[in-house]
């Protein structure tokens, strides 16, 4: 069955998650392309949920099997402000990290940009293909949008495949020595 786009709602942040920890589950690396399987990361129907929120999830579909998942945090206005309770949870950790790449690449105030928090597909040989597609829409919408997208990667064939895609390298690395190496790259909205 052939794949399409859709956008998730609430009622759909059980499923989505679930298809997420069996991708993460599938993966070579033990993470998913995006910011937020870096470090310790939120659980993945938190991450749904401030996704749908604060910018937009995206689904492909098969019918009513979700075969893969996209979420994206917009920041319009500004860059990400740091979060500051002395109780953080998975979801400050990963608008923290946010926040430290919207000051390492220097994203200018109020340059409206998002950020792929994850990216995830039902694990098998159509995967790569549904990522695309995902990614695929996302560029065509952010470029009518004049809007930059930025993600993380963390293994060489991935980065490459978004080099292939048309993704600028920032040349930097967020890593630490409590996590692994992961590279920061954007692909640039070209506005009409």
């Amino acid at each position: 069955m052939i794949a399409t786009l859709r956008t998730a709602d609430t009622d759909d942040i059980t499923t989505a998650a679930a298809l997420l920890y069996r991708a993460i589950l599938a993966s070579p690396t033990g993470r998913l392309l995006g910011s937020a399987t870096t470090g310790r990361g939120a659980t993945f129907a938190d991450l749904l949920t401030t996704s749908v929120y604060f910018g937009r999830v995206d689904l492909a579909v098969s019918g009513e099997r979700i075969d893969g998942v996209a979420c994206w945090i917009d920041h319009p206005h500004s860059p990400v402000p740091p979060v500051t309770r002395t109780r953080r949870t998975g979801v400050d950790d990963l608008l923290n990290r946010l926040h430290t790449i919207d000051l390492v690449v220097a994203v200018p105030a109020r340059h409206p940009h998002q950020h792929l928090a994850c990216l995830g597909a039902r694990p098998g040989h159509h995967a790569r293909a549904v990522t695309d597609l995902l990614l695929h829409r996302q560029r065509l919408l952010n470029n009518r949008q004049g809007r930059t997208l930025y993600t993380e990667v963390h293994d060489q064939p991935l980065r490459s495949w978004l080099l292939r895609s048309g993704y600028q390298d920032h040349g930097v690395s967020l890593g630490t020595d409590a996590e692994p190496e992961s590279f920061l790259l954007s692909s640039a909205g070209t506005p009409p």
